[in-house]
């Protein structure tokens, strides 16, 4: 097995677990979603959008399918960005539809395409050579990829593994192979409690403070040392932001134009966003809920609803 280090790639893999965080929120139905009314569409980065799993009806409803496949508006802010879309959960439909667009290192990321994963990776010629493994590394960071992990275990990249929330099983069985430095950004209970059974392990300026379930550490730190600061990035956990408006000389509004819980910090400071980042945010949408109740009014769901309403009254 091949051994890895702490790459470049884990400020990317962060992002996709608040992502997923997100996703697991009830489901916003794509289709029933527009832009908030003070967002102005043109400031947004289409690229950035492939990624948002709230941005698919959107792109659905702007982009035309050319002959050859390719999905475009005919501007350059309309091109698709197949990487990004390949990690996008509410866009499996649309990588089932174009299998030679997909890209599956970043398909690799994606929770809703494990089928299409199985596939790829079945096929795979054995002994997988070093390249083939570091190619499939995000896979490790996929909660829904851990049996196909147990079943491919030449795949794993134990050190992003250590972030995975749903492998705690292989990693307490593994513990030589955790790497504490990822651990630190993995949401599990258990590897919290691990964590503070190693305080030394524990990584106070750049790890915990960007778990999403590592916001009570982050405040024991602070009851003791009341000036402490935190990386920037910090600024991009959902669970920090109540942390982030009682200090906010915490904030970096680049990160924090990421982060879909601080959607009201950010319409009020519109001009500290980082439109780049922003673009990725879920919720940078919400629901039309006048096309919410015209969809109910035609399927008659609305008026069997006050049919049983009244019936009950």
């Amino acid at each position: 097995m091949y051994e890895s280090h702490d790459g470049p790639y884990r400020p990317a893999l962060e992002s996709y677990h608040y992502h997923l965080n997100a996703c697991k929120r009830p489901t916003m139905a794509y289709k029933y979603l527009k832009l908030r009314d003070w967002i102005p569409v043109e400031k947004l980065y289409w690229l950035e959008l492939c990624g948002n799993p709230n941005a698919i009806g959107l792109l659905e409803r702007s982009c035309e399918k050319s002959k050859s496949g390719c999905m475009y508006t005919g501007t350059a802010t309309g091109d698709i960005l197949w990487d990004a879309l390949s990690s996008n959960p509410n866009a499996v439909h649309l990588l089932k539809q174009y299998p030679e667009r997909v890209d599956l290192q970043f398909l690799s990321l994606n929770f809703n395409a494990i089928d299409m994963l199985e596939k790829a990776v079945a096929s795979l010629t054995r002994p997988i050579n070093r390249y083939e493994w570091d190619y499939w590394k995000y896979l490790s960071a996929n909660p829904n990829a851990v049996p196909l992990l147990k079943k491919y275990p030449d795949l794993i990249h134990w050190d992003i593994l250590s972030m995975n929330p749903n492998a705690m099983d292989m990693l307490e069985e593994n513990i030589n192979k955790i790497s504490w430095s990822y651990l630190n950004d993995n949401p599990h209970p258990r590897a919290l409690e691990l964590l503070q059974e190693n305080p030394e392990r524990i990584e106070y300026y750049y790890g915990i403070c960007c778990n999403v379930n590592g916001m009570k550490i982050v405040r024991q730190v602070f009851e003791k040392y009341p000036d402490a600061h935190f990386c920037g990035r910090m600024s991009s956990n959902p669970s920090a932001v109540p942390i982030l408006e009682k200090y906010p000389y915490l904030i970096d509004w680049d990160f924090l134009s990421q982060n879909p819980n601080a959607i009201h910090l950010l319409e009020q400071n519109q001009d500290k966003i980082d439109w780049f980042a922003f673009s990725e945010n879920p919720s940078i949408f919400t629901y039309d809920y006048n096309k919410l109740r015209q969809r109910m009014a035609d399927s008659g769901i609305a008026a069997e609803l006050f049919a049983k309403v009244a019936t009950r009254e």
